[in-house]
């Protein structure tokens, strides 16, 4: 890990804190508060109290893996326990609190219904866009997750400005024209962007990999517009963007969530190599199998070329694009995007999970007996697998943690410029 990935997380570490201690002092500010003066301190505190004990929890005491990278896989997890803490507090104290200036269009209650509605669509084009495999399509799915928290991020301060005309101050507080346009003008752009992204990351690497510079350029442009907007002097705008506050910690949920779910994925399987086919590897190709970073919004890709496996049965074909479940090297860690590492080359000894004994005069070419392909596909795995334990899942989900946190970091400057703007 270079310096860049340690000031990612040291970055996001202050960003998140300092949201976790501004949120809820200004919220506090906009309300009445009925009888609950007494418990201000626990109300506005608790939260980011909270995550500091995660945080130290996770960088003081002594261990193999890295200090910032114990923190990198933390603070996605901290989040998530803050985000329910939160939703659980604003719940049990909403009835005792006269929301004259916060009127949502989003509600609390509802974030539920947010984060339920946005996992389906990110799982359900996870499975569109994803060529095979339930890894693959966690890794999709936790890339869609991604790229939307990002891009939600970055709209809702720009399109809560746009939309501020159809804002309009009544003695309850905020009336709204057109409620129904204004929530999907606000949330259905970002995700719409988002599994576009992913689908021509994962079926057009080369042309993501072409437009990179592009398309981080387009980001911070994009960034720049947002903090400025936030800047801007329109209280209709920063009430709009106050009320969709729980839509983007929705996004954050399930980002989190899909974190977790790509962290379960990569938790090495042992697999029974008993009805497996283990041989040797004969193949012109240097390396037959390996890992390529694609992008910091996923785990390490896996890669495999048509090779023959030499058994004591004879010499049986392996197509390409085979699953690939062997251990992800430690040196993997080094890798910038586009690089790879190979893991299995010819003369190693292998097995493939997955073939099938032809059934008799299902073809007329299957008569010699030759395994087949089953119908659950095949998979390399090794004869003897090392031990499983975290450091794999380490190994596989470093990368889209620090991702993740760089863009707490980059969709909290808006939210924070906004904190800092007195109307």
């Amino acid at each position: 890990m270079d310096d860049k990935v340690h000031v990612s997380v040291i970055a996001a570490t202050v960003i998140t804190l300092a949201l976790a201690g501004l949120a809820p002092h200004a919220l506090w500010k906009t309300s009445w508060h009925g009888g609950l003066e007494r418990f201000e301190g626990w109300i506005c505190n608790s939260i980011v109290g909270v995550l500091a004990l995660c945080i130290a929890f996770a960088y003081l005491p002594p261990f193999r893996v890295a200090r910032t990278l114990r923190v990198a896989l933390a603070l996605p997890v901290a989040h998530l326990i803050a985000i329910v803490a939160a939703w659980a507090m604003w719940t049990a104290i909403e009835p005792e609190i006269d929301t004259y200036m916060v009127s949502p269009l989003v509600t609390p209650r509802a974030l539920g219904t947010l984060v339920a509605a946005l996992g389906v669509t990110c799982v359900a084009a996870g499975f569109a866009i994803a060529r095979r495999g339930r890894r693959e399509r966690a890794h999709v799915a936790l890339m869609i997750a991604l790229a939307n928290l990002l891009l939600l991020g970055l709209w809702l301060p720009i399109a809560s400005g746009l939309l501020a005309g159809h804002l309009h101050w009544g003695t309850r507080g905020i009336e709204i024209e057109g409620a129904t346009n204004v929530i999907a003008t606000a949330l259905v752009p970002p995700l719409v962007c988002a599994i576009t992204f992913a689908a021509i990351a994962t079926r057009a690497p080369a042309l993501a990999a072409r437009s990179r510079h592009a398309t981080l350029a387009l980001l911070a442009t994009t960034l720049a517009i947002a903090v400025i907007v936030r800047f801007g002097p329109s209280a209709s705008a920063s009430a709009l963007y106050g009320n969709f506050v729980p839509a983007l910690l929705a996004a954050i949920f399930v980002a989190v969530a899909a974190l977790l779910a790509a962290a379960i994925t990569a938790w090495p399987r042992r697999r029974s190599t008993r009805d497996a086919l283990v041989g040797v590897i004969a193949s012109d190709d240097a390396s037959v199998g390996g890992f390529i970073v694609t992008s910091w919004l996923r785990g390490p890709s896996t890669i495999t070329r048509p090779f023959t496996l030499v058994t004591a049965r004879g010499h049986v074909p392996v197509p390409a694009g085979i699953a690939l479940d062997v251990p992800l090297p430690t040196s993997s860690t080094m890798l910038s995007s586009g690089e790879g590492i190979a893991v299995v080359r010819p003369g190693d000894e292998v097995a493939i999970d997955g073939f099938v004994a032809p059934e008799a005069g299902d073809h007329p070419f299957r008569d010699g007996g030759a395994p087949q392909p089953g119908p659950h596909g095949l998979a390399l795995v090794l004869p003897h697998p090392p031990r499983a334990d975290l450091a794999q899942v380490a190994l596989v989900t470093w990368r889209p943690c620090v991702a993740y946190l760089a863009i707490i970091f980059a969709i909290g400057l808006p939210a924070l410029a906004g904190a800092f703007v007195v109307r």
